[in-house]
């Protein structure tokens, strides 16, 4: 039986394991979903990039700008018996109501604040670092394992948005050295980083609604926080 067959069938035997992240998830979780499941396949995993509800307009402009295939919708193919990973997530509040957190086997995120004990089952990698995508992609780079123009393009699109152009006080020299490997997989479109935070200033519904979608909660001891966001170029 030749090597490709074999791995097939060892595809076909093993449980499916669908990567995601938070409900509406930004570019970071978009982008670290789709970037792994592209490692884990070249490992001979059964995964699949999923979204539970759609990705933020700035993983849009990513999906739109590269080329890169809408991805799956979570709902129409979860099934109790899948396996789980989630990543630049952490906590219960923001993820599908759907996932059963016992389901979940892998836990990759950068956040200090997070519920990583809730998932029981699962392996946990928190690292604080300014954006999940940074902790994808030094996987590829650490197992010397080719990726794809398309997820490197994405990887570094949310390592520039998540440390705001490394203006943020999150950011850490593991991103920039990240995305100074990540830039050299992919063709850099001119003025790109200019075109995606401007792609991210346009607003087509009403504020109160872009608030919603971007709304996040975090526990602080005994208090809930609710956090929403705008990052708006030329105001």
């Amino acid at each position: 039986m030749n090597k490709f067959l074999l791995r097939n069938k060892m595809n076909m035997s093993q449980s499916r394991i669908i990567i995601t992240g938070y409900a509406n998830t930004d570019l970071d979780g978009t982008a670290s979903a789709i970037a792994y499941a592209e490692l884990l396949k070249k490992g001979g995993k059964n995964v699949v990039a999923g979204f539970f509800g759609t990705p933020h307009r700035e993983a849009q402009f990513v999906f739109k700008t590269f080329d890169i295939d809408k991805p799956v919708q979570a709902e129409d193919i979860f099934k109790r018996e899948d396996k789980l990973i989630l990543v630049d997530a952490s906590d219960l509040r923001c993820i599908s109501n759907l996932i059963d957190p016992k389901q979940v086997i892998e836990v990759i995120d950068h956040r200090e604040v997070n519920q990583a004990d809730k998932f029981p089952n699962a392996k946990i990698q928190i690292e604080l670092v300014g954006s999940c995508a940074t902790l994808i992609a030094e996987k590829f780079f650490k197992e010397n394992i080719i990726i794809a123009p398309s997820s490197a393009a994405l990887l570094y699109s949310a390592i520039i948005s998540n440390t705001v152009n490394f203006q943020a006080d999150v950011t850490t020299k593991r991103d920039k050295k990240t995305s100074d490997w990540l830039v050299k997989q992919f063709d850099l479109p001119e003025s790109y980083v200019h075109k995606m935070f401007m792609a991210k200033s346009v607003f087509n519904k009403p504020l109160k609604e872009v608030f919603d979608e971007d709304f996040a909660t975090f526990q602080f001891h005994s208090k809930q926080l609710g956090v929403a966001q705008l990052e708006i170029v030329n105001t």
